[in-house]
């Protein structure tokens, strides 16, 4: 998970539990599961090529550059 925080910070955190995506201090901007039910039938235990399949399909990236202006509070 790619977070921000108010002070414009990114961090990519680890989150096992979508349920529990609360995480003091940081907003999900852009969410890639990499857990079994996402990607395990075709990538089986290689996820970073699934990461790199993921990121080579059109993101929009305006709507995650929304969220991280959201955040940090900047125009």
């Amino acid at each position: 998970m790619l977070a921000a925080a108010s002070t414009g910070e990114l961090a990519i955190l680890q989150v096992e539990k979508h349920q529990n995506q609360k995480l003091l201090g940081w907003t999900p901007i852009l969410v890639i599961d990499v857990w079994e039910h996402a990607c395990y039938l075709k990538y089986q235990s290689r996820r970073a090529d699934f990461v790199a399949a993921v990121l080579n399909r059109p993101v929009n990236w305006s709507n995650v550059a929304a969220r991280f202006e959201a955040v940090a509070g900047r125009p």
